[in-house]
């Protein structure tokens, strides 16, 4: 019996420092069942998230052109973002960060610095992937 494969799951990370996206890009880039995408800047992110409709964006409050909130209202309010999840990624975790991320329609927020560990089993949960073997 043959079976269908599963598109991969559309991962956005957008942060503009570069040591972070390469080291999230290395650590989701070798599993087959995510497709990785990445972008450096808010505008960058709305332009991509709008052309792939992402399954989960991390995104960066601090962003060099705009805040990484009017990026996560833009994403959940594109109409080929319906069922995208946006989780912040960031340094800032006072708690008016809290309470604005959750204003803007975030679905999660993780703290920098992270572990990788702690990232990759958030993201595998939050794409549906955490009890599927690795491809």
């Amino acid at each position: 019996m043959e079976t269908m494969l599963e598109e991969p799951r559309k991962l956005l990370l957008v942060d503009d420092d570069h040591a972070t996206l390469a080291l999230l890009e290395a650590v989701f880039g070798k599993d087959s069942r995510i497709e990785v995408h990445t972008a450096d800047s808010g505008a960058g992110a709305m332009e991509l998230a709008g052309e792939i409709g992402p399954d989960l964006v991390l995104l960066d409050i601090s962003l060099p052109d705009r805040e990484g909130y009017a990026v996560c209202r833009f994403i959940k309010y594109h109409p080929n973002c319906g069922r995208t999840k946006v989780v912040f990624l960031s340094g800032l975790s006072d708690q008016a960060a809290w309470n604005t991320w959750q204003k803007v329609g975030a679905d999660g927020f993780l703290a920098k610095p992270f572990s990788v560990e702690e990232i990759s089993t958030y993201v595998l949960n939050a794409l549906d992937l955490a009890t599927d073997a690795v491809a």
